[in-house]
This record gives C-alpha cells, structure tokens and sequence, in this order.
C-alpha cells in the first residue's frame, strides 16, 4: 500500500507511506499554474481548481471528493507509483544519491498532454514567471471563466478555442513567435490530425519523433511533454541546467555549450538505463535550488 485515504469534511487527507514533498513537485518546473496559497498551493488544471496542502505525511486536497480524487489527482500526481523502488534503483549514482538527500520527495507528474503541450511551447527560451504569464492571458482570453465563492478563475483554453483564435490575437497574450507554434498545435489536436493514443501507446523514440511532428515542439520540448504528461520515463529533456550537470559532474568539461546534446543524451541513455527521467528531474531541481555542490565522480 502507497497510502491511505480519509475523508473529512468537504477535505480528503492522503497518508503516504513514502517520502513527497507537494512544494518540490510543484516548483521543480514541471508545471507552471501552481501558485503558493494559505498554508499550500492553489493550482487550475484544465477547468479544475484545487488548494492543496501538506503537513508531515499527510496531503490534503481541499473541498475535493474522494471520487475526484481517484479518477484524477491520484494520476496527476502519480501517487500510484512506488517512488521508493525507483530512488533504491537510482543510488548506484552517487551524485543522485546526493540530490535526493535534499529533494527525495519529488515525483513526476502526469498532466493533460494537450496543457502540458501548449505549456512547453511557450517555455522555450523562457522563464518561468514569463511562461506562467503567458498562460495566464491566453486562459484570461480564451479559456472558460469560472466564478466561485473565492473569486474568478479561468479555465485552460481547449484545442478548438485556440484553433479558432487569430495568430495576432495569441501574439496579443505575450507569446511572441510562439503564436504560430500555439495556432498550428492547436488546429493539430482540434481537428484530430494529431491523436494523442497513439502516442500513449508508441514506445519512447518513437513518441519522440512523433510529438516532434507539431509545429514548434523541438527535442527538449518533446522530451518535457513526454515525461511531464505521457509517462516516458526515457525521457530525459537536456536544457542548460541539465547540460550543466551532465557536463560538469560527468564528463568533465566545463564548457557546457561546447557539448553536444547528443552526447549528453548518449551518456544518459547508457548511465541510466531506467529512470533517467527521474534522475534528470532530481539533479536538475537540486543543482537550481540548493546551494551544496554535488561532487563530481572520480
């Protein structure tokens, strides 16, 4: 057993029996309309707002049902994966070992891929603040409004409500040369020429080159969406913080840019032949948020 469930109230509490830390899942960029909120996070994925919070082992997801939560967060946050025998699997690298003395309560989320599409074509050559904006006014614009005793909110735009936006309206929203990418991907999924079980049920390389047929998806973008929302733990996106890492911990070399993103995939499809995804989200959140240096192996 992974945990347990206990209704009460309008609340339902999650026991873990293993380590999670809602706060590093949620800002180890993963995702980007999570907003700290009370004593937690308050979040808007596709037309669902949810405040969650978490005291010791106890997660909370508030005016939720037990039903809601089984037919979606469990997922979201893939609380039906046993996180423990990965972190054991993972420990013959000591850098990994390193990391997860500072963040072992990260898991891999698994969002809608049509989100997590849209999300990580606007992050490229972004920040997150920027991106979260973006996001923002395209929902403001063109997402659902959903009124609620706590206020105003605005569901993620649908396929078909971008689709049938104008380019220069997308631009309107901050998305800059990305209102092309956001338009063609959105007609993609609207219209079907894009079908999403297929790409479930295509093994890692080939989901790859296959999400790559949307306009504006790149590898690393790929690489996000198929981990972030597909489950391909393969997946293992190479940005600078990444590159950084791998560059420095491993192959020696302080140039980072000097080195291929081949070479760093060849290296983490050989060093990590399971769960390199994981890896590479562990080591990318622990070199960005926590000041103590991994060493580099000898």
């Amino acid at each position: 057993m992974l945990y347990e469930i206990h209704s009460r109230e309008n609340d339902i509490d999650v026991k873990l029996f293993d380590d999670f830390s809602l706060a590093d899942t949620l800002q180890s960029g993963q995702t980007f309309r999570w907003k700290p909120y009370k004593d937690g996070f308050e979040g808007i994925v596709g037309n669902r707002i949810c405040y969650i919070s978490q005291k010791d082992d106890v997660v909370t997801f508030h005016d939720c049902t037990k039903k809601d939560f089984e037919d979606f967060w469990e997922g979201y946050f893939s609380f039906d994966t046993d996180y423990s025998q990965i972190r054991k699997s993972l420990l013959y690298d000591a850098n990994v070992a390193k990391a997860l003395e500072f963040c072992s309560g990260i898991h891999i989320m698994r969002q809608p891929l049509w989100e997590t599409t849209i999300s990580f074509i606007i992050s490229a050559n972004n920040n997150i603040p920027r991106i979260s904006g973006i996001i923002e006014r395209l929902s403001e614009r063109f997402g659902e409004k959903i009124q609620t005793s706590d206020g105003t909110y605005y569901a993620f735009p649908t396929p078909q409500s971008l689709s049938e936006a104008s380019i220069e309206d997308i631009h309107q929203c901050g998305a800059g040369y990305r209102d092309v990418y956001i338009k063609k991907t959105a007609l993609a999924f609207a219209n079907g020429e894009f079908d999403q079980d297929k790409l479930y049920a295509l093994p890692y390389k080939e989901a790859k080159k296959y999400i790559m047929t949307l306009y504006g998806v790149g590898a690393k973008v790929a690489d996000c969406i198929l981990l972030f929302a597909a489950g391909k733990e393969e997946a293992f996106p190479v940005d600078i913080w990444v590159r950084k890492v791998v560059c420095g911990l491993y192959l020696g070399v302080d140039d980072a840019k000097s080195v291929p993103v081949s070479r760093i995939e060849k290296f983490a499809e050989e060093h990590f032949p399971r769960y390199r995804g994981y890896a590479q989200q562990v080591l990318f959140h622990y070199m960005r948020n926590y000041a103590e240096p991994v060493k580099r192996e000898a």
